[in-house]
């Protein structure tokens, strides 16, 4: 099992599942393993976005002053795949599915103080 996140992209198992039982009707009911959630970080990519914001201030008159500011958020567009299913009898056992963090985001804003 790969601890230090995944190469892969979405729909590409992160360990593999060939060991496991994954027919349901070949489980005993007490035997169906769920992996604990407080080991999370060992399964899931930790959170690595790069915020950036750069910020200007001036003057436009002696009681007028502005600020024009840039921000970036997700700046490498990095994304993060959520954990994997844990849950042996689904089909997407050992797969992530879904992103966790958000795409890149930029914004500029323009402030007036007066």
């Amino acid at each position: 099992m790969n601890t230090n996140g995944h190469n892969g992209g979405l729909d590409r198992s992160l360990f593999n599942p060939a060991p496991f039982e994954r027919n349901s009707t070949l489980q005993l009911s007490n035997n169906i393993r769920w992996f604990p959630t407080r080991f999370n970080d060992v399964r899931q990519d930790y959170l690595n976005n790069t915020d950036f914001s750069v910020t200007k201030n001036f003057r436009v008159t002696e009681r007028v002053s502005a600020q024009l500011r840039g921000e970036s958020f997700n700046l490498t567009n990095r994304p993060v795949f959520g954990g994997p299913e844990t849950s042996p009898t689904n089909q997407n056992f050992g797969k992530a599915t879904g992103q966790d963090n958000q795409p890149r985001s930029i914004q500029i804003g323009l402030r007036l103080k007066w």
